[in-house]
Protein backbone atom coordinates (compact mmCIF):
# COMPACT_ATOMS: atom_id res chain seq x y z
CA UNK A 1 0.00 0.00 0.00
CA UNK A 2 1.16 2.90 -0.62
CA UNK A 3 1.18 6.37 0.81
CA UNK A 4 -1.74 7.47 -1.22
CA UNK A 5 -3.30 4.47 -0.64
CA UNK A 6 -2.90 4.76 3.25
CA UNK A 7 -4.02 7.95 3.52
CA UNK A 8 -7.27 6.98 1.54
CA UNK A 9 -7.73 4.42 4.08
CA UNK A 10 -7.84 6.48 7.06
CA UNK A 11 -9.64 9.07 5.59
CA UNK A 12 -12.17 6.82 4.52
CA UNK A 13 -12.89 4.70 7.82
CA UNK A 14 -12.64 8.10 9.77
CA UNK A 15 -15.12 9.60 7.18
CA UNK A 16 -12.75 13.08 7.20
CA UNK A 17 -14.07 14.98 4.13
CA UNK A 18 -11.02 17.12 2.44
CA UNK A 19 -10.92 19.50 0.15
CA UNK A 20 -7.67 19.21 -2.48
CA UNK A 21 -5.38 21.41 -1.06
CA UNK A 22 -6.17 20.07 2.68
CA UNK A 23 -5.60 16.36 1.06
CA UNK A 24 -1.96 17.63 -0.54
CA UNK A 25 -1.40 18.94 3.19
CA UNK A 26 -1.35 15.32 4.88
CA UNK A 27 1.65 15.03 2.67
CA UNK A 28 5.34 16.15 4.58
CA UNK A 29 7.31 15.65 1.52
CA UNK A 30 5.54 17.95 -1.35
CA UNK A 31 8.78 18.73 -3.29
CA UNK A 32 8.30 21.94 -2.88
CA UNK A 33 6.98 24.33 -0.23
CA UNK A 34 3.32 24.07 0.62
CA UNK A 35 3.05 28.23 -0.50
CA UNK A 36 4.91 27.59 -3.45
CA UNK A 37 2.18 25.02 -4.36
CA UNK A 38 -0.66 27.15 -3.62
CA UNK A 39 1.06 30.00 -5.91
CA UNK A 40 0.97 27.39 -9.20
CA UNK A 41 -2.29 26.02 -8.80
CA UNK A 42 -3.64 29.36 -8.40
CA UNK A 43 -1.99 30.15 -11.76
CA UNK A 44 -4.20 27.94 -13.43
CA UNK A 45 -7.24 30.67 -13.10
CA UNK A 46 -4.90 33.27 -14.43
CA UNK A 47 -3.62 30.96 -17.54
CA UNK A 48 -4.03 33.76 -20.32
CA UNK A 49 -2.94 37.05 -17.78
CA UNK A 50 0.56 38.10 -18.20
CA UNK A 51 0.76 37.81 -14.49
CA UNK A 52 4.01 35.91 -13.75
CA UNK A 53 7.26 38.88 -13.46
CA UNK A 54 10.70 38.62 -14.41
CA UNK A 55 11.26 38.09 -10.69
CA UNK A 56 9.35 34.88 -10.17
CA UNK A 57 10.56 33.54 -13.29
CA UNK A 58 14.05 34.16 -12.04
CA UNK A 59 13.06 33.00 -8.60
CA UNK A 60 12.35 29.21 -10.09
CA UNK A 61 15.00 29.20 -13.02
CA UNK A 62 18.34 28.21 -12.67
CA UNK A 63 21.04 30.97 -11.99
CA UNK A 64 22.33 32.87 -14.87
CA UNK A 65 18.86 32.78 -17.14
CA UNK A 66 18.92 35.86 -19.29
CA UNK A 67 15.28 36.67 -19.15
CA UNK A 68 15.38 38.37 -22.51
CA UNK A 69 16.44 35.44 -24.44
CA UNK A 70 14.11 33.27 -22.19
CA UNK A 71 10.79 35.12 -23.40
CA UNK A 72 12.58 35.98 -27.10
CA UNK A 73 10.03 33.69 -28.65
CA UNK A 74 7.04 34.14 -26.71
CA UNK A 75 4.30 36.61 -25.97
CA UNK A 76 5.37 38.79 -23.17
CA UNK A 77 4.40 42.20 -21.59
CA UNK A 78 6.69 45.25 -20.66
CA UNK A 79 5.41 47.19 -18.18
CA UNK A 80 7.39 49.41 -16.33
CA UNK A 81 10.50 47.92 -17.33
CA UNK A 82 9.23 44.69 -16.37
CA UNK A 83 8.68 41.43 -18.12
CA UNK A 84 5.51 39.52 -17.37
CA UNK A 85 4.55 36.11 -19.13
CA UNK A 86 1.49 33.75 -19.13
CA UNK A 87 1.56 31.37 -16.45
CA UNK A 88 1.10 28.68 -19.54
CA UNK A 89 4.51 29.61 -20.33
CA UNK A 90 5.61 29.98 -17.29
CA UNK A 91 5.25 26.38 -16.60
CA UNK A 92 6.30 25.09 -19.36
CA UNK A 93 10.01 26.41 -19.08
CA UNK A 94 9.78 25.31 -15.56
CA UNK A 95 9.05 22.14 -17.23
CA UNK A 96 12.09 22.13 -19.22
CA UNK A 97 14.56 24.12 -17.11
CA UNK A 98 17.30 22.15 -14.66
CA UNK A 99 14.71 22.48 -11.61
CA UNK A 100 13.95 19.16 -11.07
CA UNK A 101 11.87 20.45 -8.39
CA UNK A 102 9.16 21.59 -10.21
CA UNK A 103 9.15 18.18 -12.29
CA UNK A 104 8.77 16.39 -9.11
CA UNK A 105 6.05 18.84 -7.96
CA UNK A 106 4.27 17.81 -11.39
CA UNK A 107 4.73 14.42 -10.75
CA UNK A 108 3.53 14.64 -7.38
CA UNK A 109 0.31 16.89 -8.40
CA UNK A 110 -0.41 14.34 -10.83
CA UNK A 111 -0.33 11.42 -8.31
CA UNK A 112 -2.03 13.25 -5.75
CA UNK A 113 -4.84 14.43 -8.56
CA UNK A 114 -5.42 10.58 -9.49
CA UNK A 115 -5.72 9.04 -5.80
CA UNK A 116 -7.82 12.12 -4.39
CA UNK A 117 -9.97 11.16 -7.10
CA UNK A 118 -10.11 7.13 -5.67
CA UNK A 119 -11.07 8.81 -2.40
CA UNK A 120 -14.07 11.60 -3.31
CA UNK A 121 -15.19 9.09 -4.98
CA UNK A 122 -15.71 6.48 -2.10
CA UNK A 123 -16.63 8.49 0.08
CA UNK A 124 -19.26 7.67 2.42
Amino acid sequence: MNKFEKLNSILLKDKIKLNFKEYLKRFSDIPIKFDQVEYLLSLCRKKYEFCVDQKTILKYLPDGINIKDLVEDMDYEKRDNIIYIQPYSFKFFLMESENTDYKNYYIFIEECLYYFNEYIQNQF
